[in-house]
């Protein structure tokens, strides 16, 4: 195991075993906690990056799927089966976001760093 010497200034080593005997534990505790929540706040940050991209991206694809699924309802609109078949695809399109976003949501829970 690597083992690395901190040398703090005189104000933040007070603080940090004030704080450290307030809650009852070493300062070295203390300091592994601390570093502990950076790196949290650090993934939590990457994360909130990667989710906002793929939403981004949905953002993006979404209304290029409507136009063609308009500009094809409009072309076809006397021809039944292609209207039936374009409202399926797009009843399919609906709940497979909805099921994207469930999922999206529900990871987003689960993770506890």
């Amino acid at each position: 195991m690597t083992t690395y010497s901190i040398y703090l200034k005189e104000a933040a080593d007070e603080e940090l075993k004030r704080i450290a005997q307030k809650k009852g534990i070493t300062p070295l505790k203390l300091l592994k906690q601390r570093l502990k929540n950076g790196l949290k706040r650090e993934q939590t940050s990457a994360l909130e990056m990667r989710l906002e991209a793929v939403l981004q991206l949905l953002e993006l694809i979404i209304p290029e799927i409507g136009y063609t699924g308009g500009a094809n309802r409009a072309a076809s609109s006397n021809i039944a089966p292609a209207v039936q078949k374009g409202t399926e695809i797009e009843t399919n399109l609906r709940k497979s976001a909805a099921i994207i976003r469930a999922r999206l949501e529900q990871k987003t829970s689960e993770i506890s760093l």
